[in-house]
């Protein structure tokens, strides 16, 4: 019932208003409006997804301010940041920014990718969600809200053609059943037949290509005048070489003279096959029941996720010791997921209160296999000869997590408001790694052939209490100021490679907003300043063969928030937000593998000595631009006898954002803007639409993730998408 009150409020207003919609979000566990939230959160509603063309994760992140998000492209994985806490690529067990399709948690970061497909509402909360989300919510929450069935026979057709030969169609259907029943089922495809990313090899596979399917259908019912009934499938299945794997700077280890490597933006010069296959499924069942003592509700949701990968980890075409001589990187990766939510809600007099539980059951297992066929660069950074291998498998990572909740707010007086909540978190995990190095490569270090390191039936517990406390005051209807306190909590694990085991990381975050409407509502303004105590923070490190997660022993993260909409007139509509943000860490030492004869400390225990380690407190954290900004505005037309045109222009912005610890120029993006454009005419009845777009019109090349290999000593890249035009065409009946 809250999502169609959020669709009805976020509906665009008719053209002779000239104030900005009221917007209803429930990402709170309650519905409210979004000027009334004692929180940073940004609404994006399904207007607006369908005016700035997001399709995807990536998209999203220059519509909401303080948000980065990146494809790790060698495994599928997405990278998602608010306000500096995230992934840090590679801890892919555990993401810090939580993600949920329709109250469902997903417990994956290869989940956050999941296809913007008929949305109501996309929904972000930035600050540590410990209490009411829980479960590593450090960095924040998106929720992502689909459209519900309505009693409203309709539907509509879409297709869209794009450049680089992308070719896009989708469906929808709503049929009413009977008086108490809805059902509401959408179609998607998507088939990219040219490459992002282009071979510069003659007769070289371009690679982040290829077809996705995905869709949702959901039933609803009415079983009586107080329970309602929300049965679901949502599904999406992706095949294609997508994953691949470019250079960023020139490998330090040895390298045929007759190598050819790709540095363009958008470039990539292996030889060896590349190919993927994604499968996802989601049931979810939810029950609402409006009792004699409150609203009950219950989310239950089973999930599978398949992906299995294949790439070329070469880097480079090398030719000249025995013809080409790639490197083939086999990933698979299997979950299925069992969640549970209860929560009650009720208003009790002045008090609002709402209490849950959470339980979750995730097993997953992993496996990642590198064939030498021909020799390379090999795991130590040096020559292998040909035969060698090595397999890192997982065959268990089994996670049970349990949570209770409780979240009350005290309406001391109609101006005056008092938030408490508090959450316990246990979580147990079981996990199996076995890596297996073979081959005459481990000749070379008189190793034995084989050799198995086996990290077999470790068990990890971890616990936690996060609570939260809001004050705040309305100084009058439209104005209102506030203050919290909130605790966040992201669970350790296991690195499966070693047996060794990372620290769970925390945040102690302090924000002050206010939020704002002037001018008889034709302005929204919000405004935060945010400090956070970032203790024990997860990130990736390469040592030889494997990569772990190390803990940074704190940081310090400090910024500014700014964001507002203006509606002058009917036809104008202007968004702008803005973040400044002081992100860096404040006690680690860190080694870098790639520059090991720079070292100038100490190596922390369990790094041997002479690997680059350095003292890099004071550096920037990853994923965390000290200035970005996103602005945007529109321009609508009179209704006319031939229809109406809205024209949208977005620009976006971010200053140098590092990815490595070590600050260096390689390991960096350097400031960049991109700009959006588009034009959409609507018939005067709506029931046709085109749209003319080109998203990155000024083809600009910018890095959204990295990560490092030390046996390629060098950093290898995913890239944002370059310059794609298109016409989409929709009819809707």
């Amino acid at each position: 019932m809250a999502q169609q009150v959020a669709g009805a409020a976020a509906a665009p207003p008719p053209s002779s208003a000239s104030t900005v919609a009221e917007v209803i979000v429930t990402a709170t566990k309650r519905s409210s409006s979004v000027q009334e939230v004692p929180a940073a959160i940004t609404a994006v509603s399904s207007q607006q997804i369908q005016q700035r063309g997001i399709h995807s994760t990536e998209d999203l992140q220059f519509a909401v301010p303080s948000l980065q998000v990146g494809n790790i492209a060698t495994q599928g994985y997405t990278d998602i940041t608010i306000r500096g806490v995230g992934l840090n690529t590679g801890s892919q067990q555990t993401p810090a920014v939580a993600v949920y399709v329709d109250g469902v948690y997903q417990p994956h970061s290869t989940l956050g990718g999941l296809q913007e497909v008929d949305l109501n509402q996309i929904e972000v909360l930035r600050g540590p969600q410990g209490t009411l989300y829980g479960r590593n919510a450090n960095g924040g929450a998106v929720d992502f809200i689909s459209d519900a069935p309505t009693h409203a026979f309709g539907g509509y057709v879409m297709g869209a053609a794009e450049s680089y030969g992308e070719y896009r169609g989708q469906g929808m259907i709503n049929l009413p059943l009977g008086d108490n029943w809805a059902l509401r089922g959408v179609v998607n495809y998507d088939d990219r037949q040219q490459g992002f990313i282009k071979n510069i090899v003659p007769g070289g596979q371009s690679l982040d290509r290829g077809t996705d399917i995905s869709g949702r259908l959901r039933l609803r019912g009415d079983l009586s005048s107080t329970l309602s009934v929300d049965l679901e499938y949502a599904g999406d299945h992706s095949y294609g070489p997508f994953g691949y794997l470019t250079l960023h700077g020139q490998p330090t280890t040895a390298v045929p003279p007759s190598a050819v490597i790709a540095m363009a933006p958008w470039q990539t010069s292996v030889t060896g096959p590349s190919g993927s296959n994604h499968s996802y499924n989601l049931g979810s069942l939810t029950l609402a029941w409006t009792s004699p003592i409150g609203l009950f509700k219950s989310i239950t949701a089973y999930q599978a996720d398949t992906s299995y990968l294949l790439i070329d980890d070469s880097g480079y075409n090398a030719v000249g010791l025995a013809g080409a001589q790639p490197i083939s990187n086999t990933f698979r990766f299997v979950a299925d997921t069992f969640t549970q939510e209860v929560n009650w809600s009720d208003k009790l007099g002045p008090v609002d209160a709402i209490a849950g539980f959470f339980f979750m059951q995730d097993n997953n297992r992993q496996d990642e296999f590198f064939a030498f066929p021909n020799g390379e660069p090999g795991p130590f950074g040096v020559l292998s000869a040909p035969g060698s291998s090595i397999d890192v498998a997982t065959p268990k990572y089994n996670t049970t997590s349990e949570a209770g909740y409780g979240d009350v707010t005290w309406n001391i007086t109609s101006q005056l408001r008092l938030t408490g909540g508090v959450r316990y978190s246990a979580e147990q995990q079981k996990v199996v790694g076995v890596d297996t190095l073979s081959g005459p490569v481990l000749a070379l270090f008189g190793l034995p052939d084989p050799l198995v390191s086996s990290c077999g039936n470790v068990e990890a517990d971890f616990s936690s209490v996060t609570p939260r406390g809001v004050l705040q005051y309305d100084l009058d209807r439209d104005n209102n100021v506030y203050g919290s306190y909130s605790e966040g909590y992201k669970a350790g694990g296991v690195n499966t490679s070693n047996c060794t085991q990372f620290k769970p990381e925390t945040i102690d975050a302090y924000e002050l907003g206010y939020k704002g409407r002037f001018l008889d509502r034709r302005l929204t303004v919000g405004l935060s300043g945010f400090y956070y105590d970032y203790d024990n923070l997860q990130l990736s490190q390469v040592l030889q063969t494997s990569s772990n997660t190390v803990n940074a022993k704190s940081a310090r993260i400090e910024g500014l928030e700014f964001e507002s909409t203006f509606a002058p007139d009917a036809h104008l509509a202007f968004n702008a937000s803005a973040t400044w943000l002081d992100a860096t860490y404040t006690n680690f030492i860190s080694p870098d593998f790639l520059n090991p004869a720079v070292g100038n400390a100490p190596c922390p225990a369990g790094v041997p000595a002479g690997q680059g380690c350095q003292n890099v407190s004071g550096d920037y954290l990853d994923n965390a631009p000290k200035f970005q900004a996103n602005a945007g505005a529109s321009y609508r037309t009179d209704e006319m006898s031939w229809g109406r045109l809205v024209g949208r222009v977005d620009v976006a912005y971010r200053s140098t954002t590092y990815f490595r610890e070590f600050n260096l120029p390689l390991d960096s993006q350097g400031a960049y803007t991109l700009v959006n454009l588009g034009l959409t005419w609507t018939h005067p009845n709506d029931k046709y639409s085109v749209r003319l777009f080109a998203n990155n019109a000024g083809a600009t090349p910018y890095i959204s993730t990295m990560g490092s290999s030390v046996a390629l000593g060098s950093r290898f890249i995913s890239w944002g998408n370059p310059r794609q035009y298109g016409i989409e065409a929709k009819a809707s009946f």
